[in-house]
């Protein structure tokens, strides 16, 4: 599965992170949906057999959850490794046009919650779309 290889800390006094190194798990974190969505079934299956995964990649749920995922461009957790958690993932795309990064933010819904009420927070869905975005033009992609 996909593996966390950088990870950047918040200002606040607690941060919700994952640990470098470690694999994220294909359903249940914004990183492994926005893979497990947009990687061929070829290179997804292998990993869903191995993770013991195969009636939970049956799911209809799911599917429809990776669905989104394809046509938003951006996977949205809540509430599943962390109780009161969200994640955002985006994909970063090489000049293949093919996802190579995901950039995810993890924190306390009530966090999220707090920054959507300010009056000049950008939406944090948009704002990671041109990260990712900007990311992938340095890498040679441009979408159609």
């Amino acid at each position: 599965g996909p593996i966390i290889v950088h990870s950047v800390q918040g200002p606040q006094q607690v941060n919700v992170t994952m640990r470098l190194g470690m694999p994220a798990s294909l359903f249940e974190t914004a990183t492994g949906q926005v893979f497990s969505a947009l990687l061929p079934a070829a290179e997804v299956e292998p990993v869903v057999k191995s993770q013991g995964l195969l009636r939970q990649r049956r799911s209809s749920a799911l599917e429809q959850t990776l669905q989104t995922v394809r046509q938003q461009g951006l996977a949205e957790v809540r509430n599943v490794l962390i109780e009161d958690g969200m994640a955002l993932g985006v994909p970063v795309y090489n000049g293949l046009g093919q996802p190579v990064v995901c950039i995810a933010v993890i924190g306390p819904h009530a966090r999220w919650q707090a920054y959507a009420e300010r009056a000049d927070a950008p939406l944090a869905q948009a704002w990671l779309k041109e990260k990712a975005a900007a990311l992938s033009a340095q890498l040679g992609f441009y979408p159609r």
